[in-house]
């Protein structure tokens, strides 16, 4: 019996021992220690990060497990848990650095950069629904603040890296294809190309004072040599009003009124409302389901000196307020033509159509929604119960 014990504790410590497998290394580039590398189990979220030193130590359930280590702008590296080498060398992503940004008057790779520049694909943008590109940057970049008022098309507010001057003009100052704008409204997130934020003064090096309070570049689609391509993108959707604020009904309105105005020659009036059996919820009232949905068409190709690109898209908005009208639609052309005429000369054009329609009621709806007493019914413009 004991002989059988004596194998059982020996087996379990064997399993034991086979669960916690060590695994430990240096990470290091071309220039020295790599800090804050991450030495991940692969298909866990077993992990850990490397210290000042690039050195890290990782316990994985096996030495048959893999361990993958990763740092952004490096290439991440794959190994067997049972031959991690004691230093791990990384290697530049070539892919990431020789990406091309947006910059000023011209191109650059990420590799070169030193300012605060980040750069977001118009297919990213394009994944989000909302109902201008900027909204649709909302949650994307760090340090860039925007802020949705809500209403069917409104364009949201957008601060760089905080409020640097009062009113207007702590706005950023927005570029399409070379072109200043106030804002971006009339554009579609399918219309562009890339979108580039310069969050730094240096901005302001290349576009003067105007450039204070950041930069947003806006690169708009073109055609590429090929075959002919048509592409079509759409959705739709229902907005929903949620965290509906609950209000007092009509009697514990009357009650919270007679407690506070106890003297009040007209506290009479509202005991005898409550006879009446009205108990209005004046905001879940007002506020109803929405309907939303866009669509968008876009043709392009082009031959070795000549490229176009055409694009149509449609966008509506309906609003959230019940009673009244409040939607916004919008309908954009875009046009790209490029032709290359001789070595150094190339011509084209670049065209933005928009046209919307806005209905928006007046703002100070919502808050009468909070004051206004729950004792009365609903009616409409002719006195007549809604």
């Amino acid at each position: 019996m004991k002989r059988i014990l004596i194998a059982l504790i020996l087996m379990l410590a064997s399993v034991t021992a086979f669960a916690q497998y060590q695994v430990k290394g240096v990470v290091e580039d071309a220039l020295g220690p790599v800090i804050g590398a991450t030495v991940m189990e692969v298909g866990t979220t077993n992990g850990v990060s490397t210290d000042f030193a690039g050195a890290f130590s990782l316990t994985v359930s096996g030495p048959g497990s893999k361990v993958e280590v990763s740092c952004i702008g490096y290439a991440p590296q794959v190994f067997p848990a049972q031959a991690v080498p004691a230093k791990i060398l990384l290697g530049e992503d070539t892919t990431f650095l020789d990406e091309v940004v947006v910059v000023g008057y011209g191109t650059q790779k990420a590799k070169d950069l030193t300012a605060p520049i980040t750069n977001v694909k118009g297919e990213e943008l394009a994944k989000q629904i909302a109902a201008n590109p900027m909204s649709a940057l909302q949650g994307m970049v760090s340090g860039v603040q925007i802020t949705q008022s809500g209403a069917p098309g409104a364009g949201p507010s957008v601060k760089i890296r905080g409020v640097g001057s009062i009113g207007d003009y702590a706005n950023p100052l927005y570029i399409v294809d070379g072109a200043f704008m106030d804002n971006i409204d009339f554009l579609s997130a399918s219309d562009i190309e890339s979108l580039t934020v310069l969050k730094d003064a240096s901005a302001a090096a290349i576009y003067g004072v105007r450039a204070a309070n950041g930069v947003i570049l806006v690169t708009t689609k073109k055609g590429a040599t090929g075959k002919v391509r048509v592409a079509y993108d759409g959705y739709g959707g229902v907005q929903i009003p949620t965290n509906i604020l609950p209000m007092a009904n009509a009697q514990q309105y009357i009650n919270m009124y007679n407690l506070a105005n106890p003297d009040d020659p007209f506290n009479t009036v509202y005991p005898l409302a409550a006879n009446t059996g009205v108990s209005t919820d004046w905001y879940r009232t007002m506020v109803k389901p929405a309907l939303t949905h866009s669509h968008s068409l876009d043709l392009s190709g082009g031959t070795e000196k000549t490229n176009y690109s055409v694009g149509l898209s449609y966008f509506y908005q309906d609003g959230i307020m019940n009673y009244c009208k409040n939607n916004y639609g919008r309908l954009n052309f875009r046009a790209r033509l490029d032709q290359t005429l001789t070595s150094w000369l190339k011509v084209g054009f670049n065209t933005v159509i928009s046209r919307y329609n806005q209905n928006n009621p007046n703002s100070s709806v919502y808050e009468q929604a909070f004051v206004n007493p729950p004792v009365y019914g609903v009616y409409n413009e002719a006195n007549e119960a809604a």
